[in-house]
């Protein structure tokens, strides 16, 4: 199954800087979590994992892919709440040591935090609907509505 990922991209000057790579590889297992926010016309929450590797690295590609929020105020269209959650854990751990927070509505904002055992990062990013629908696809789990 191939996944693809449409993201806008904006010229370099509106970027808050280069995304660079904010999902290392090698990541064993994934959890999917949706919030379809309080407007669902169907259930709000499901859930879905894989240790599906090749999942797994197609998604990581998306997220590492995506180009950096833009900075400076924006305008945005209404976002109800509907979130995309992604885990990626390492081999035999309980905690994840990234964590992306996709945004399918609004501005499409990707949060990406990062643990490294010294702290943790955090990278803003674009093109949380495009993450989103690719996530639910790649794990059978239903569209947002």
């Amino acid at each position: 199954m191939a996944l693809a990922l449409a993201a806008t991209v904006w010229p370099v000057a509106g970027l808050a800087g280069a995304a660079g790579a904010p999902v290392a590889d090698g990541a064993a297992r994934l959890v999917v979590r949706v919030d379809r926010g309080p407007d669902a016309t169907g259930p709000r929450y499901s859930a879905s994992s894989t240790a599906d590797r090749s999942v797994i690295d197609r998604l990581i590609a998306g997220v590492d892919a995506l180009p950096a929020a833009l900075t400076g105020t924006t305008g945005c269209p209404i976002d109800l709440g509907a979130r995309v959650v992604l885990l990626f854990f390492r081999e035999g751990a309980d905690h994840p040591y990234a964590v992306v927070v996709a945004d399918p509505q609004g501005c499409g904002d990707v949060a990406v935090i990062t643990h490294d055992g010294a702290g943790r990062d955090v990278k803003r990013l674009s093109g949380g609907d495009s993450l989103a629908t690719a996530a639910l696809a790649a794990l059978g789990l239903a569209p947002l509505d």
